[in-house]
């Protein structure tokens, strides 16, 4: 049995992701009710969110939540 610790080495999840999302960009990341976003839409849309909460001052490791 693995666990979250045996996926974490040299390079970081979030890297990694950031890799995925630049090559696969075309493909559909994930889709409800008839819409489809692809990846390369999520990792604009994430880079977006995390420039405007530096903006925010919001630093890294520091939690965040939206209550609606």
């Amino acid at each position: 049995m693995h666990g979250i610790d045996d996926l974490v080495d040299e390079v970081a999840l979030d890297a990694r992701l950031a890799a995925v999302c630049r090559q696969q960009a075309k493909l559909v990341a994930l889709g409800c009710h008839g819409e489809q976003c692809s990846y390369g839409w999520l990792d604009q849309r994430a880079a977006h969110i995390a420039e405007q909460l530096t903006d925010c001052g919001v630093r890294t490791g520091q939690l965040v939540s939206n209550i609606a």
